[in-house]
């Protein structure tokens, strides 16, 4: 799902770094993603709390692979109130709870304090990684986006050699 954003930029997704995406959507194919390049990007706030109810309900994981599926590949609108409901619902989540969670201003106001908190934080997207080696001195590895192997291969290398060298 994208970082948290509350503005809708509603810039068609095929406008925005065509190479890149195209790598995406190759690069996944063989997992069996199957990237629809007609989304839009829409404002996720409404996704974020619905994600915070489903942390309450054991069921974040099913939350979030269900908004995947709905934004990645059918490119629908997850800030949508019957798009919520449906991801809810596939999620095995009391629809009309989670709404109500959804629509609390509370809620809301402390998942923008979260997103803005994290930005400070260096997230800007996800997935996030931070890799901290217990005992080396030098600061965490931290990388955004979606990665080839070969990156956390170099990472956890270095961080190995850096580890054996302190010894």
């Amino acid at each position: 799902m994208p970082a948290l954003h509350h503005g809708s930029l509603g810039k068609h997704l095929s406008s925005l770094c065509p190479e890149a995406k195209q790598n995406i959507s190759r690069s996944n194919e063989p997992r069996g993603i199957s990237f629809n390049p007609n989304r839009h990007v829409v404002n996720t706030l409404k996704s974020h709390c619905l994600l915070d109810y489903a942390a309450t309900e054991n069921k974040q994981d099913a939350v979030a692979e269900s908004l995947f599926h709905h934004y990645f590949e059918q490119a629908h609108n997850i800030s949508r109130e019957d798009v919520l409901q449906q991801v809810a619902s596939e999620a095995g989540l009391d629809a009309t709870a989670a709404m109500k969670h959804v629509d609390d201003k509370g809620v809301a106001s402390r998942v923008k304090a979260e997103g803005l908190e994290a930005r400070q934080h260096g997230v800007n997207g996800v997935p996030f990684f931070s890799i901290i080696a217990k005992g080396c001195p030098d600061p965490p590895v931290a990388f955004s986006g979606a990665q080839p192997p070969d990156t956390f291969k170099k990472v956890f290398s270095r961080l190995l050699n850096q580890l054996k060298s302190s010894i």
